[in-house]
């Protein structure tokens, strides 16, 4: 919420006083503050949840390394009906 617009706004013909605007305003601060703490840990959780990946990706490389090796680098190609070619 912005001041201005408490500023602007009238009630009957007179402003609102400077009291109010302030008291609303702080309100206002306080409400946005307790919105924006549950999502204070956002990017620590996103961190955790990214990082494990990486040792998965270099694990599954050398995986693949090691059923090539023991097939042999030009192991048959397995028709549909399971007879090599």
């Amino acid at each position: 919420m912005k001041r201005e617009f408490l500023q602007n706004l009238k009630i009957g013909d007179q402003p609102l006083s400077k009291e109010v605007i302030d008291a609303v305003m702080e309100e206002n601060g306080r409400d946005i503050e307790a919105a924006k703490k549950p999502f204070a840990d956002y990017d620590t959780v996103k961190q955790q949840l990214t990082a494990p990946t990486k040792p998965w990706a270099r694990s599954n490389r050398k995986t693949k390394r090691k059923r090539r090796k023991k097939a042999g680098r030009f192991a048959p190609i397995r028709s549909f009906h399971g007879v090599s070619e």
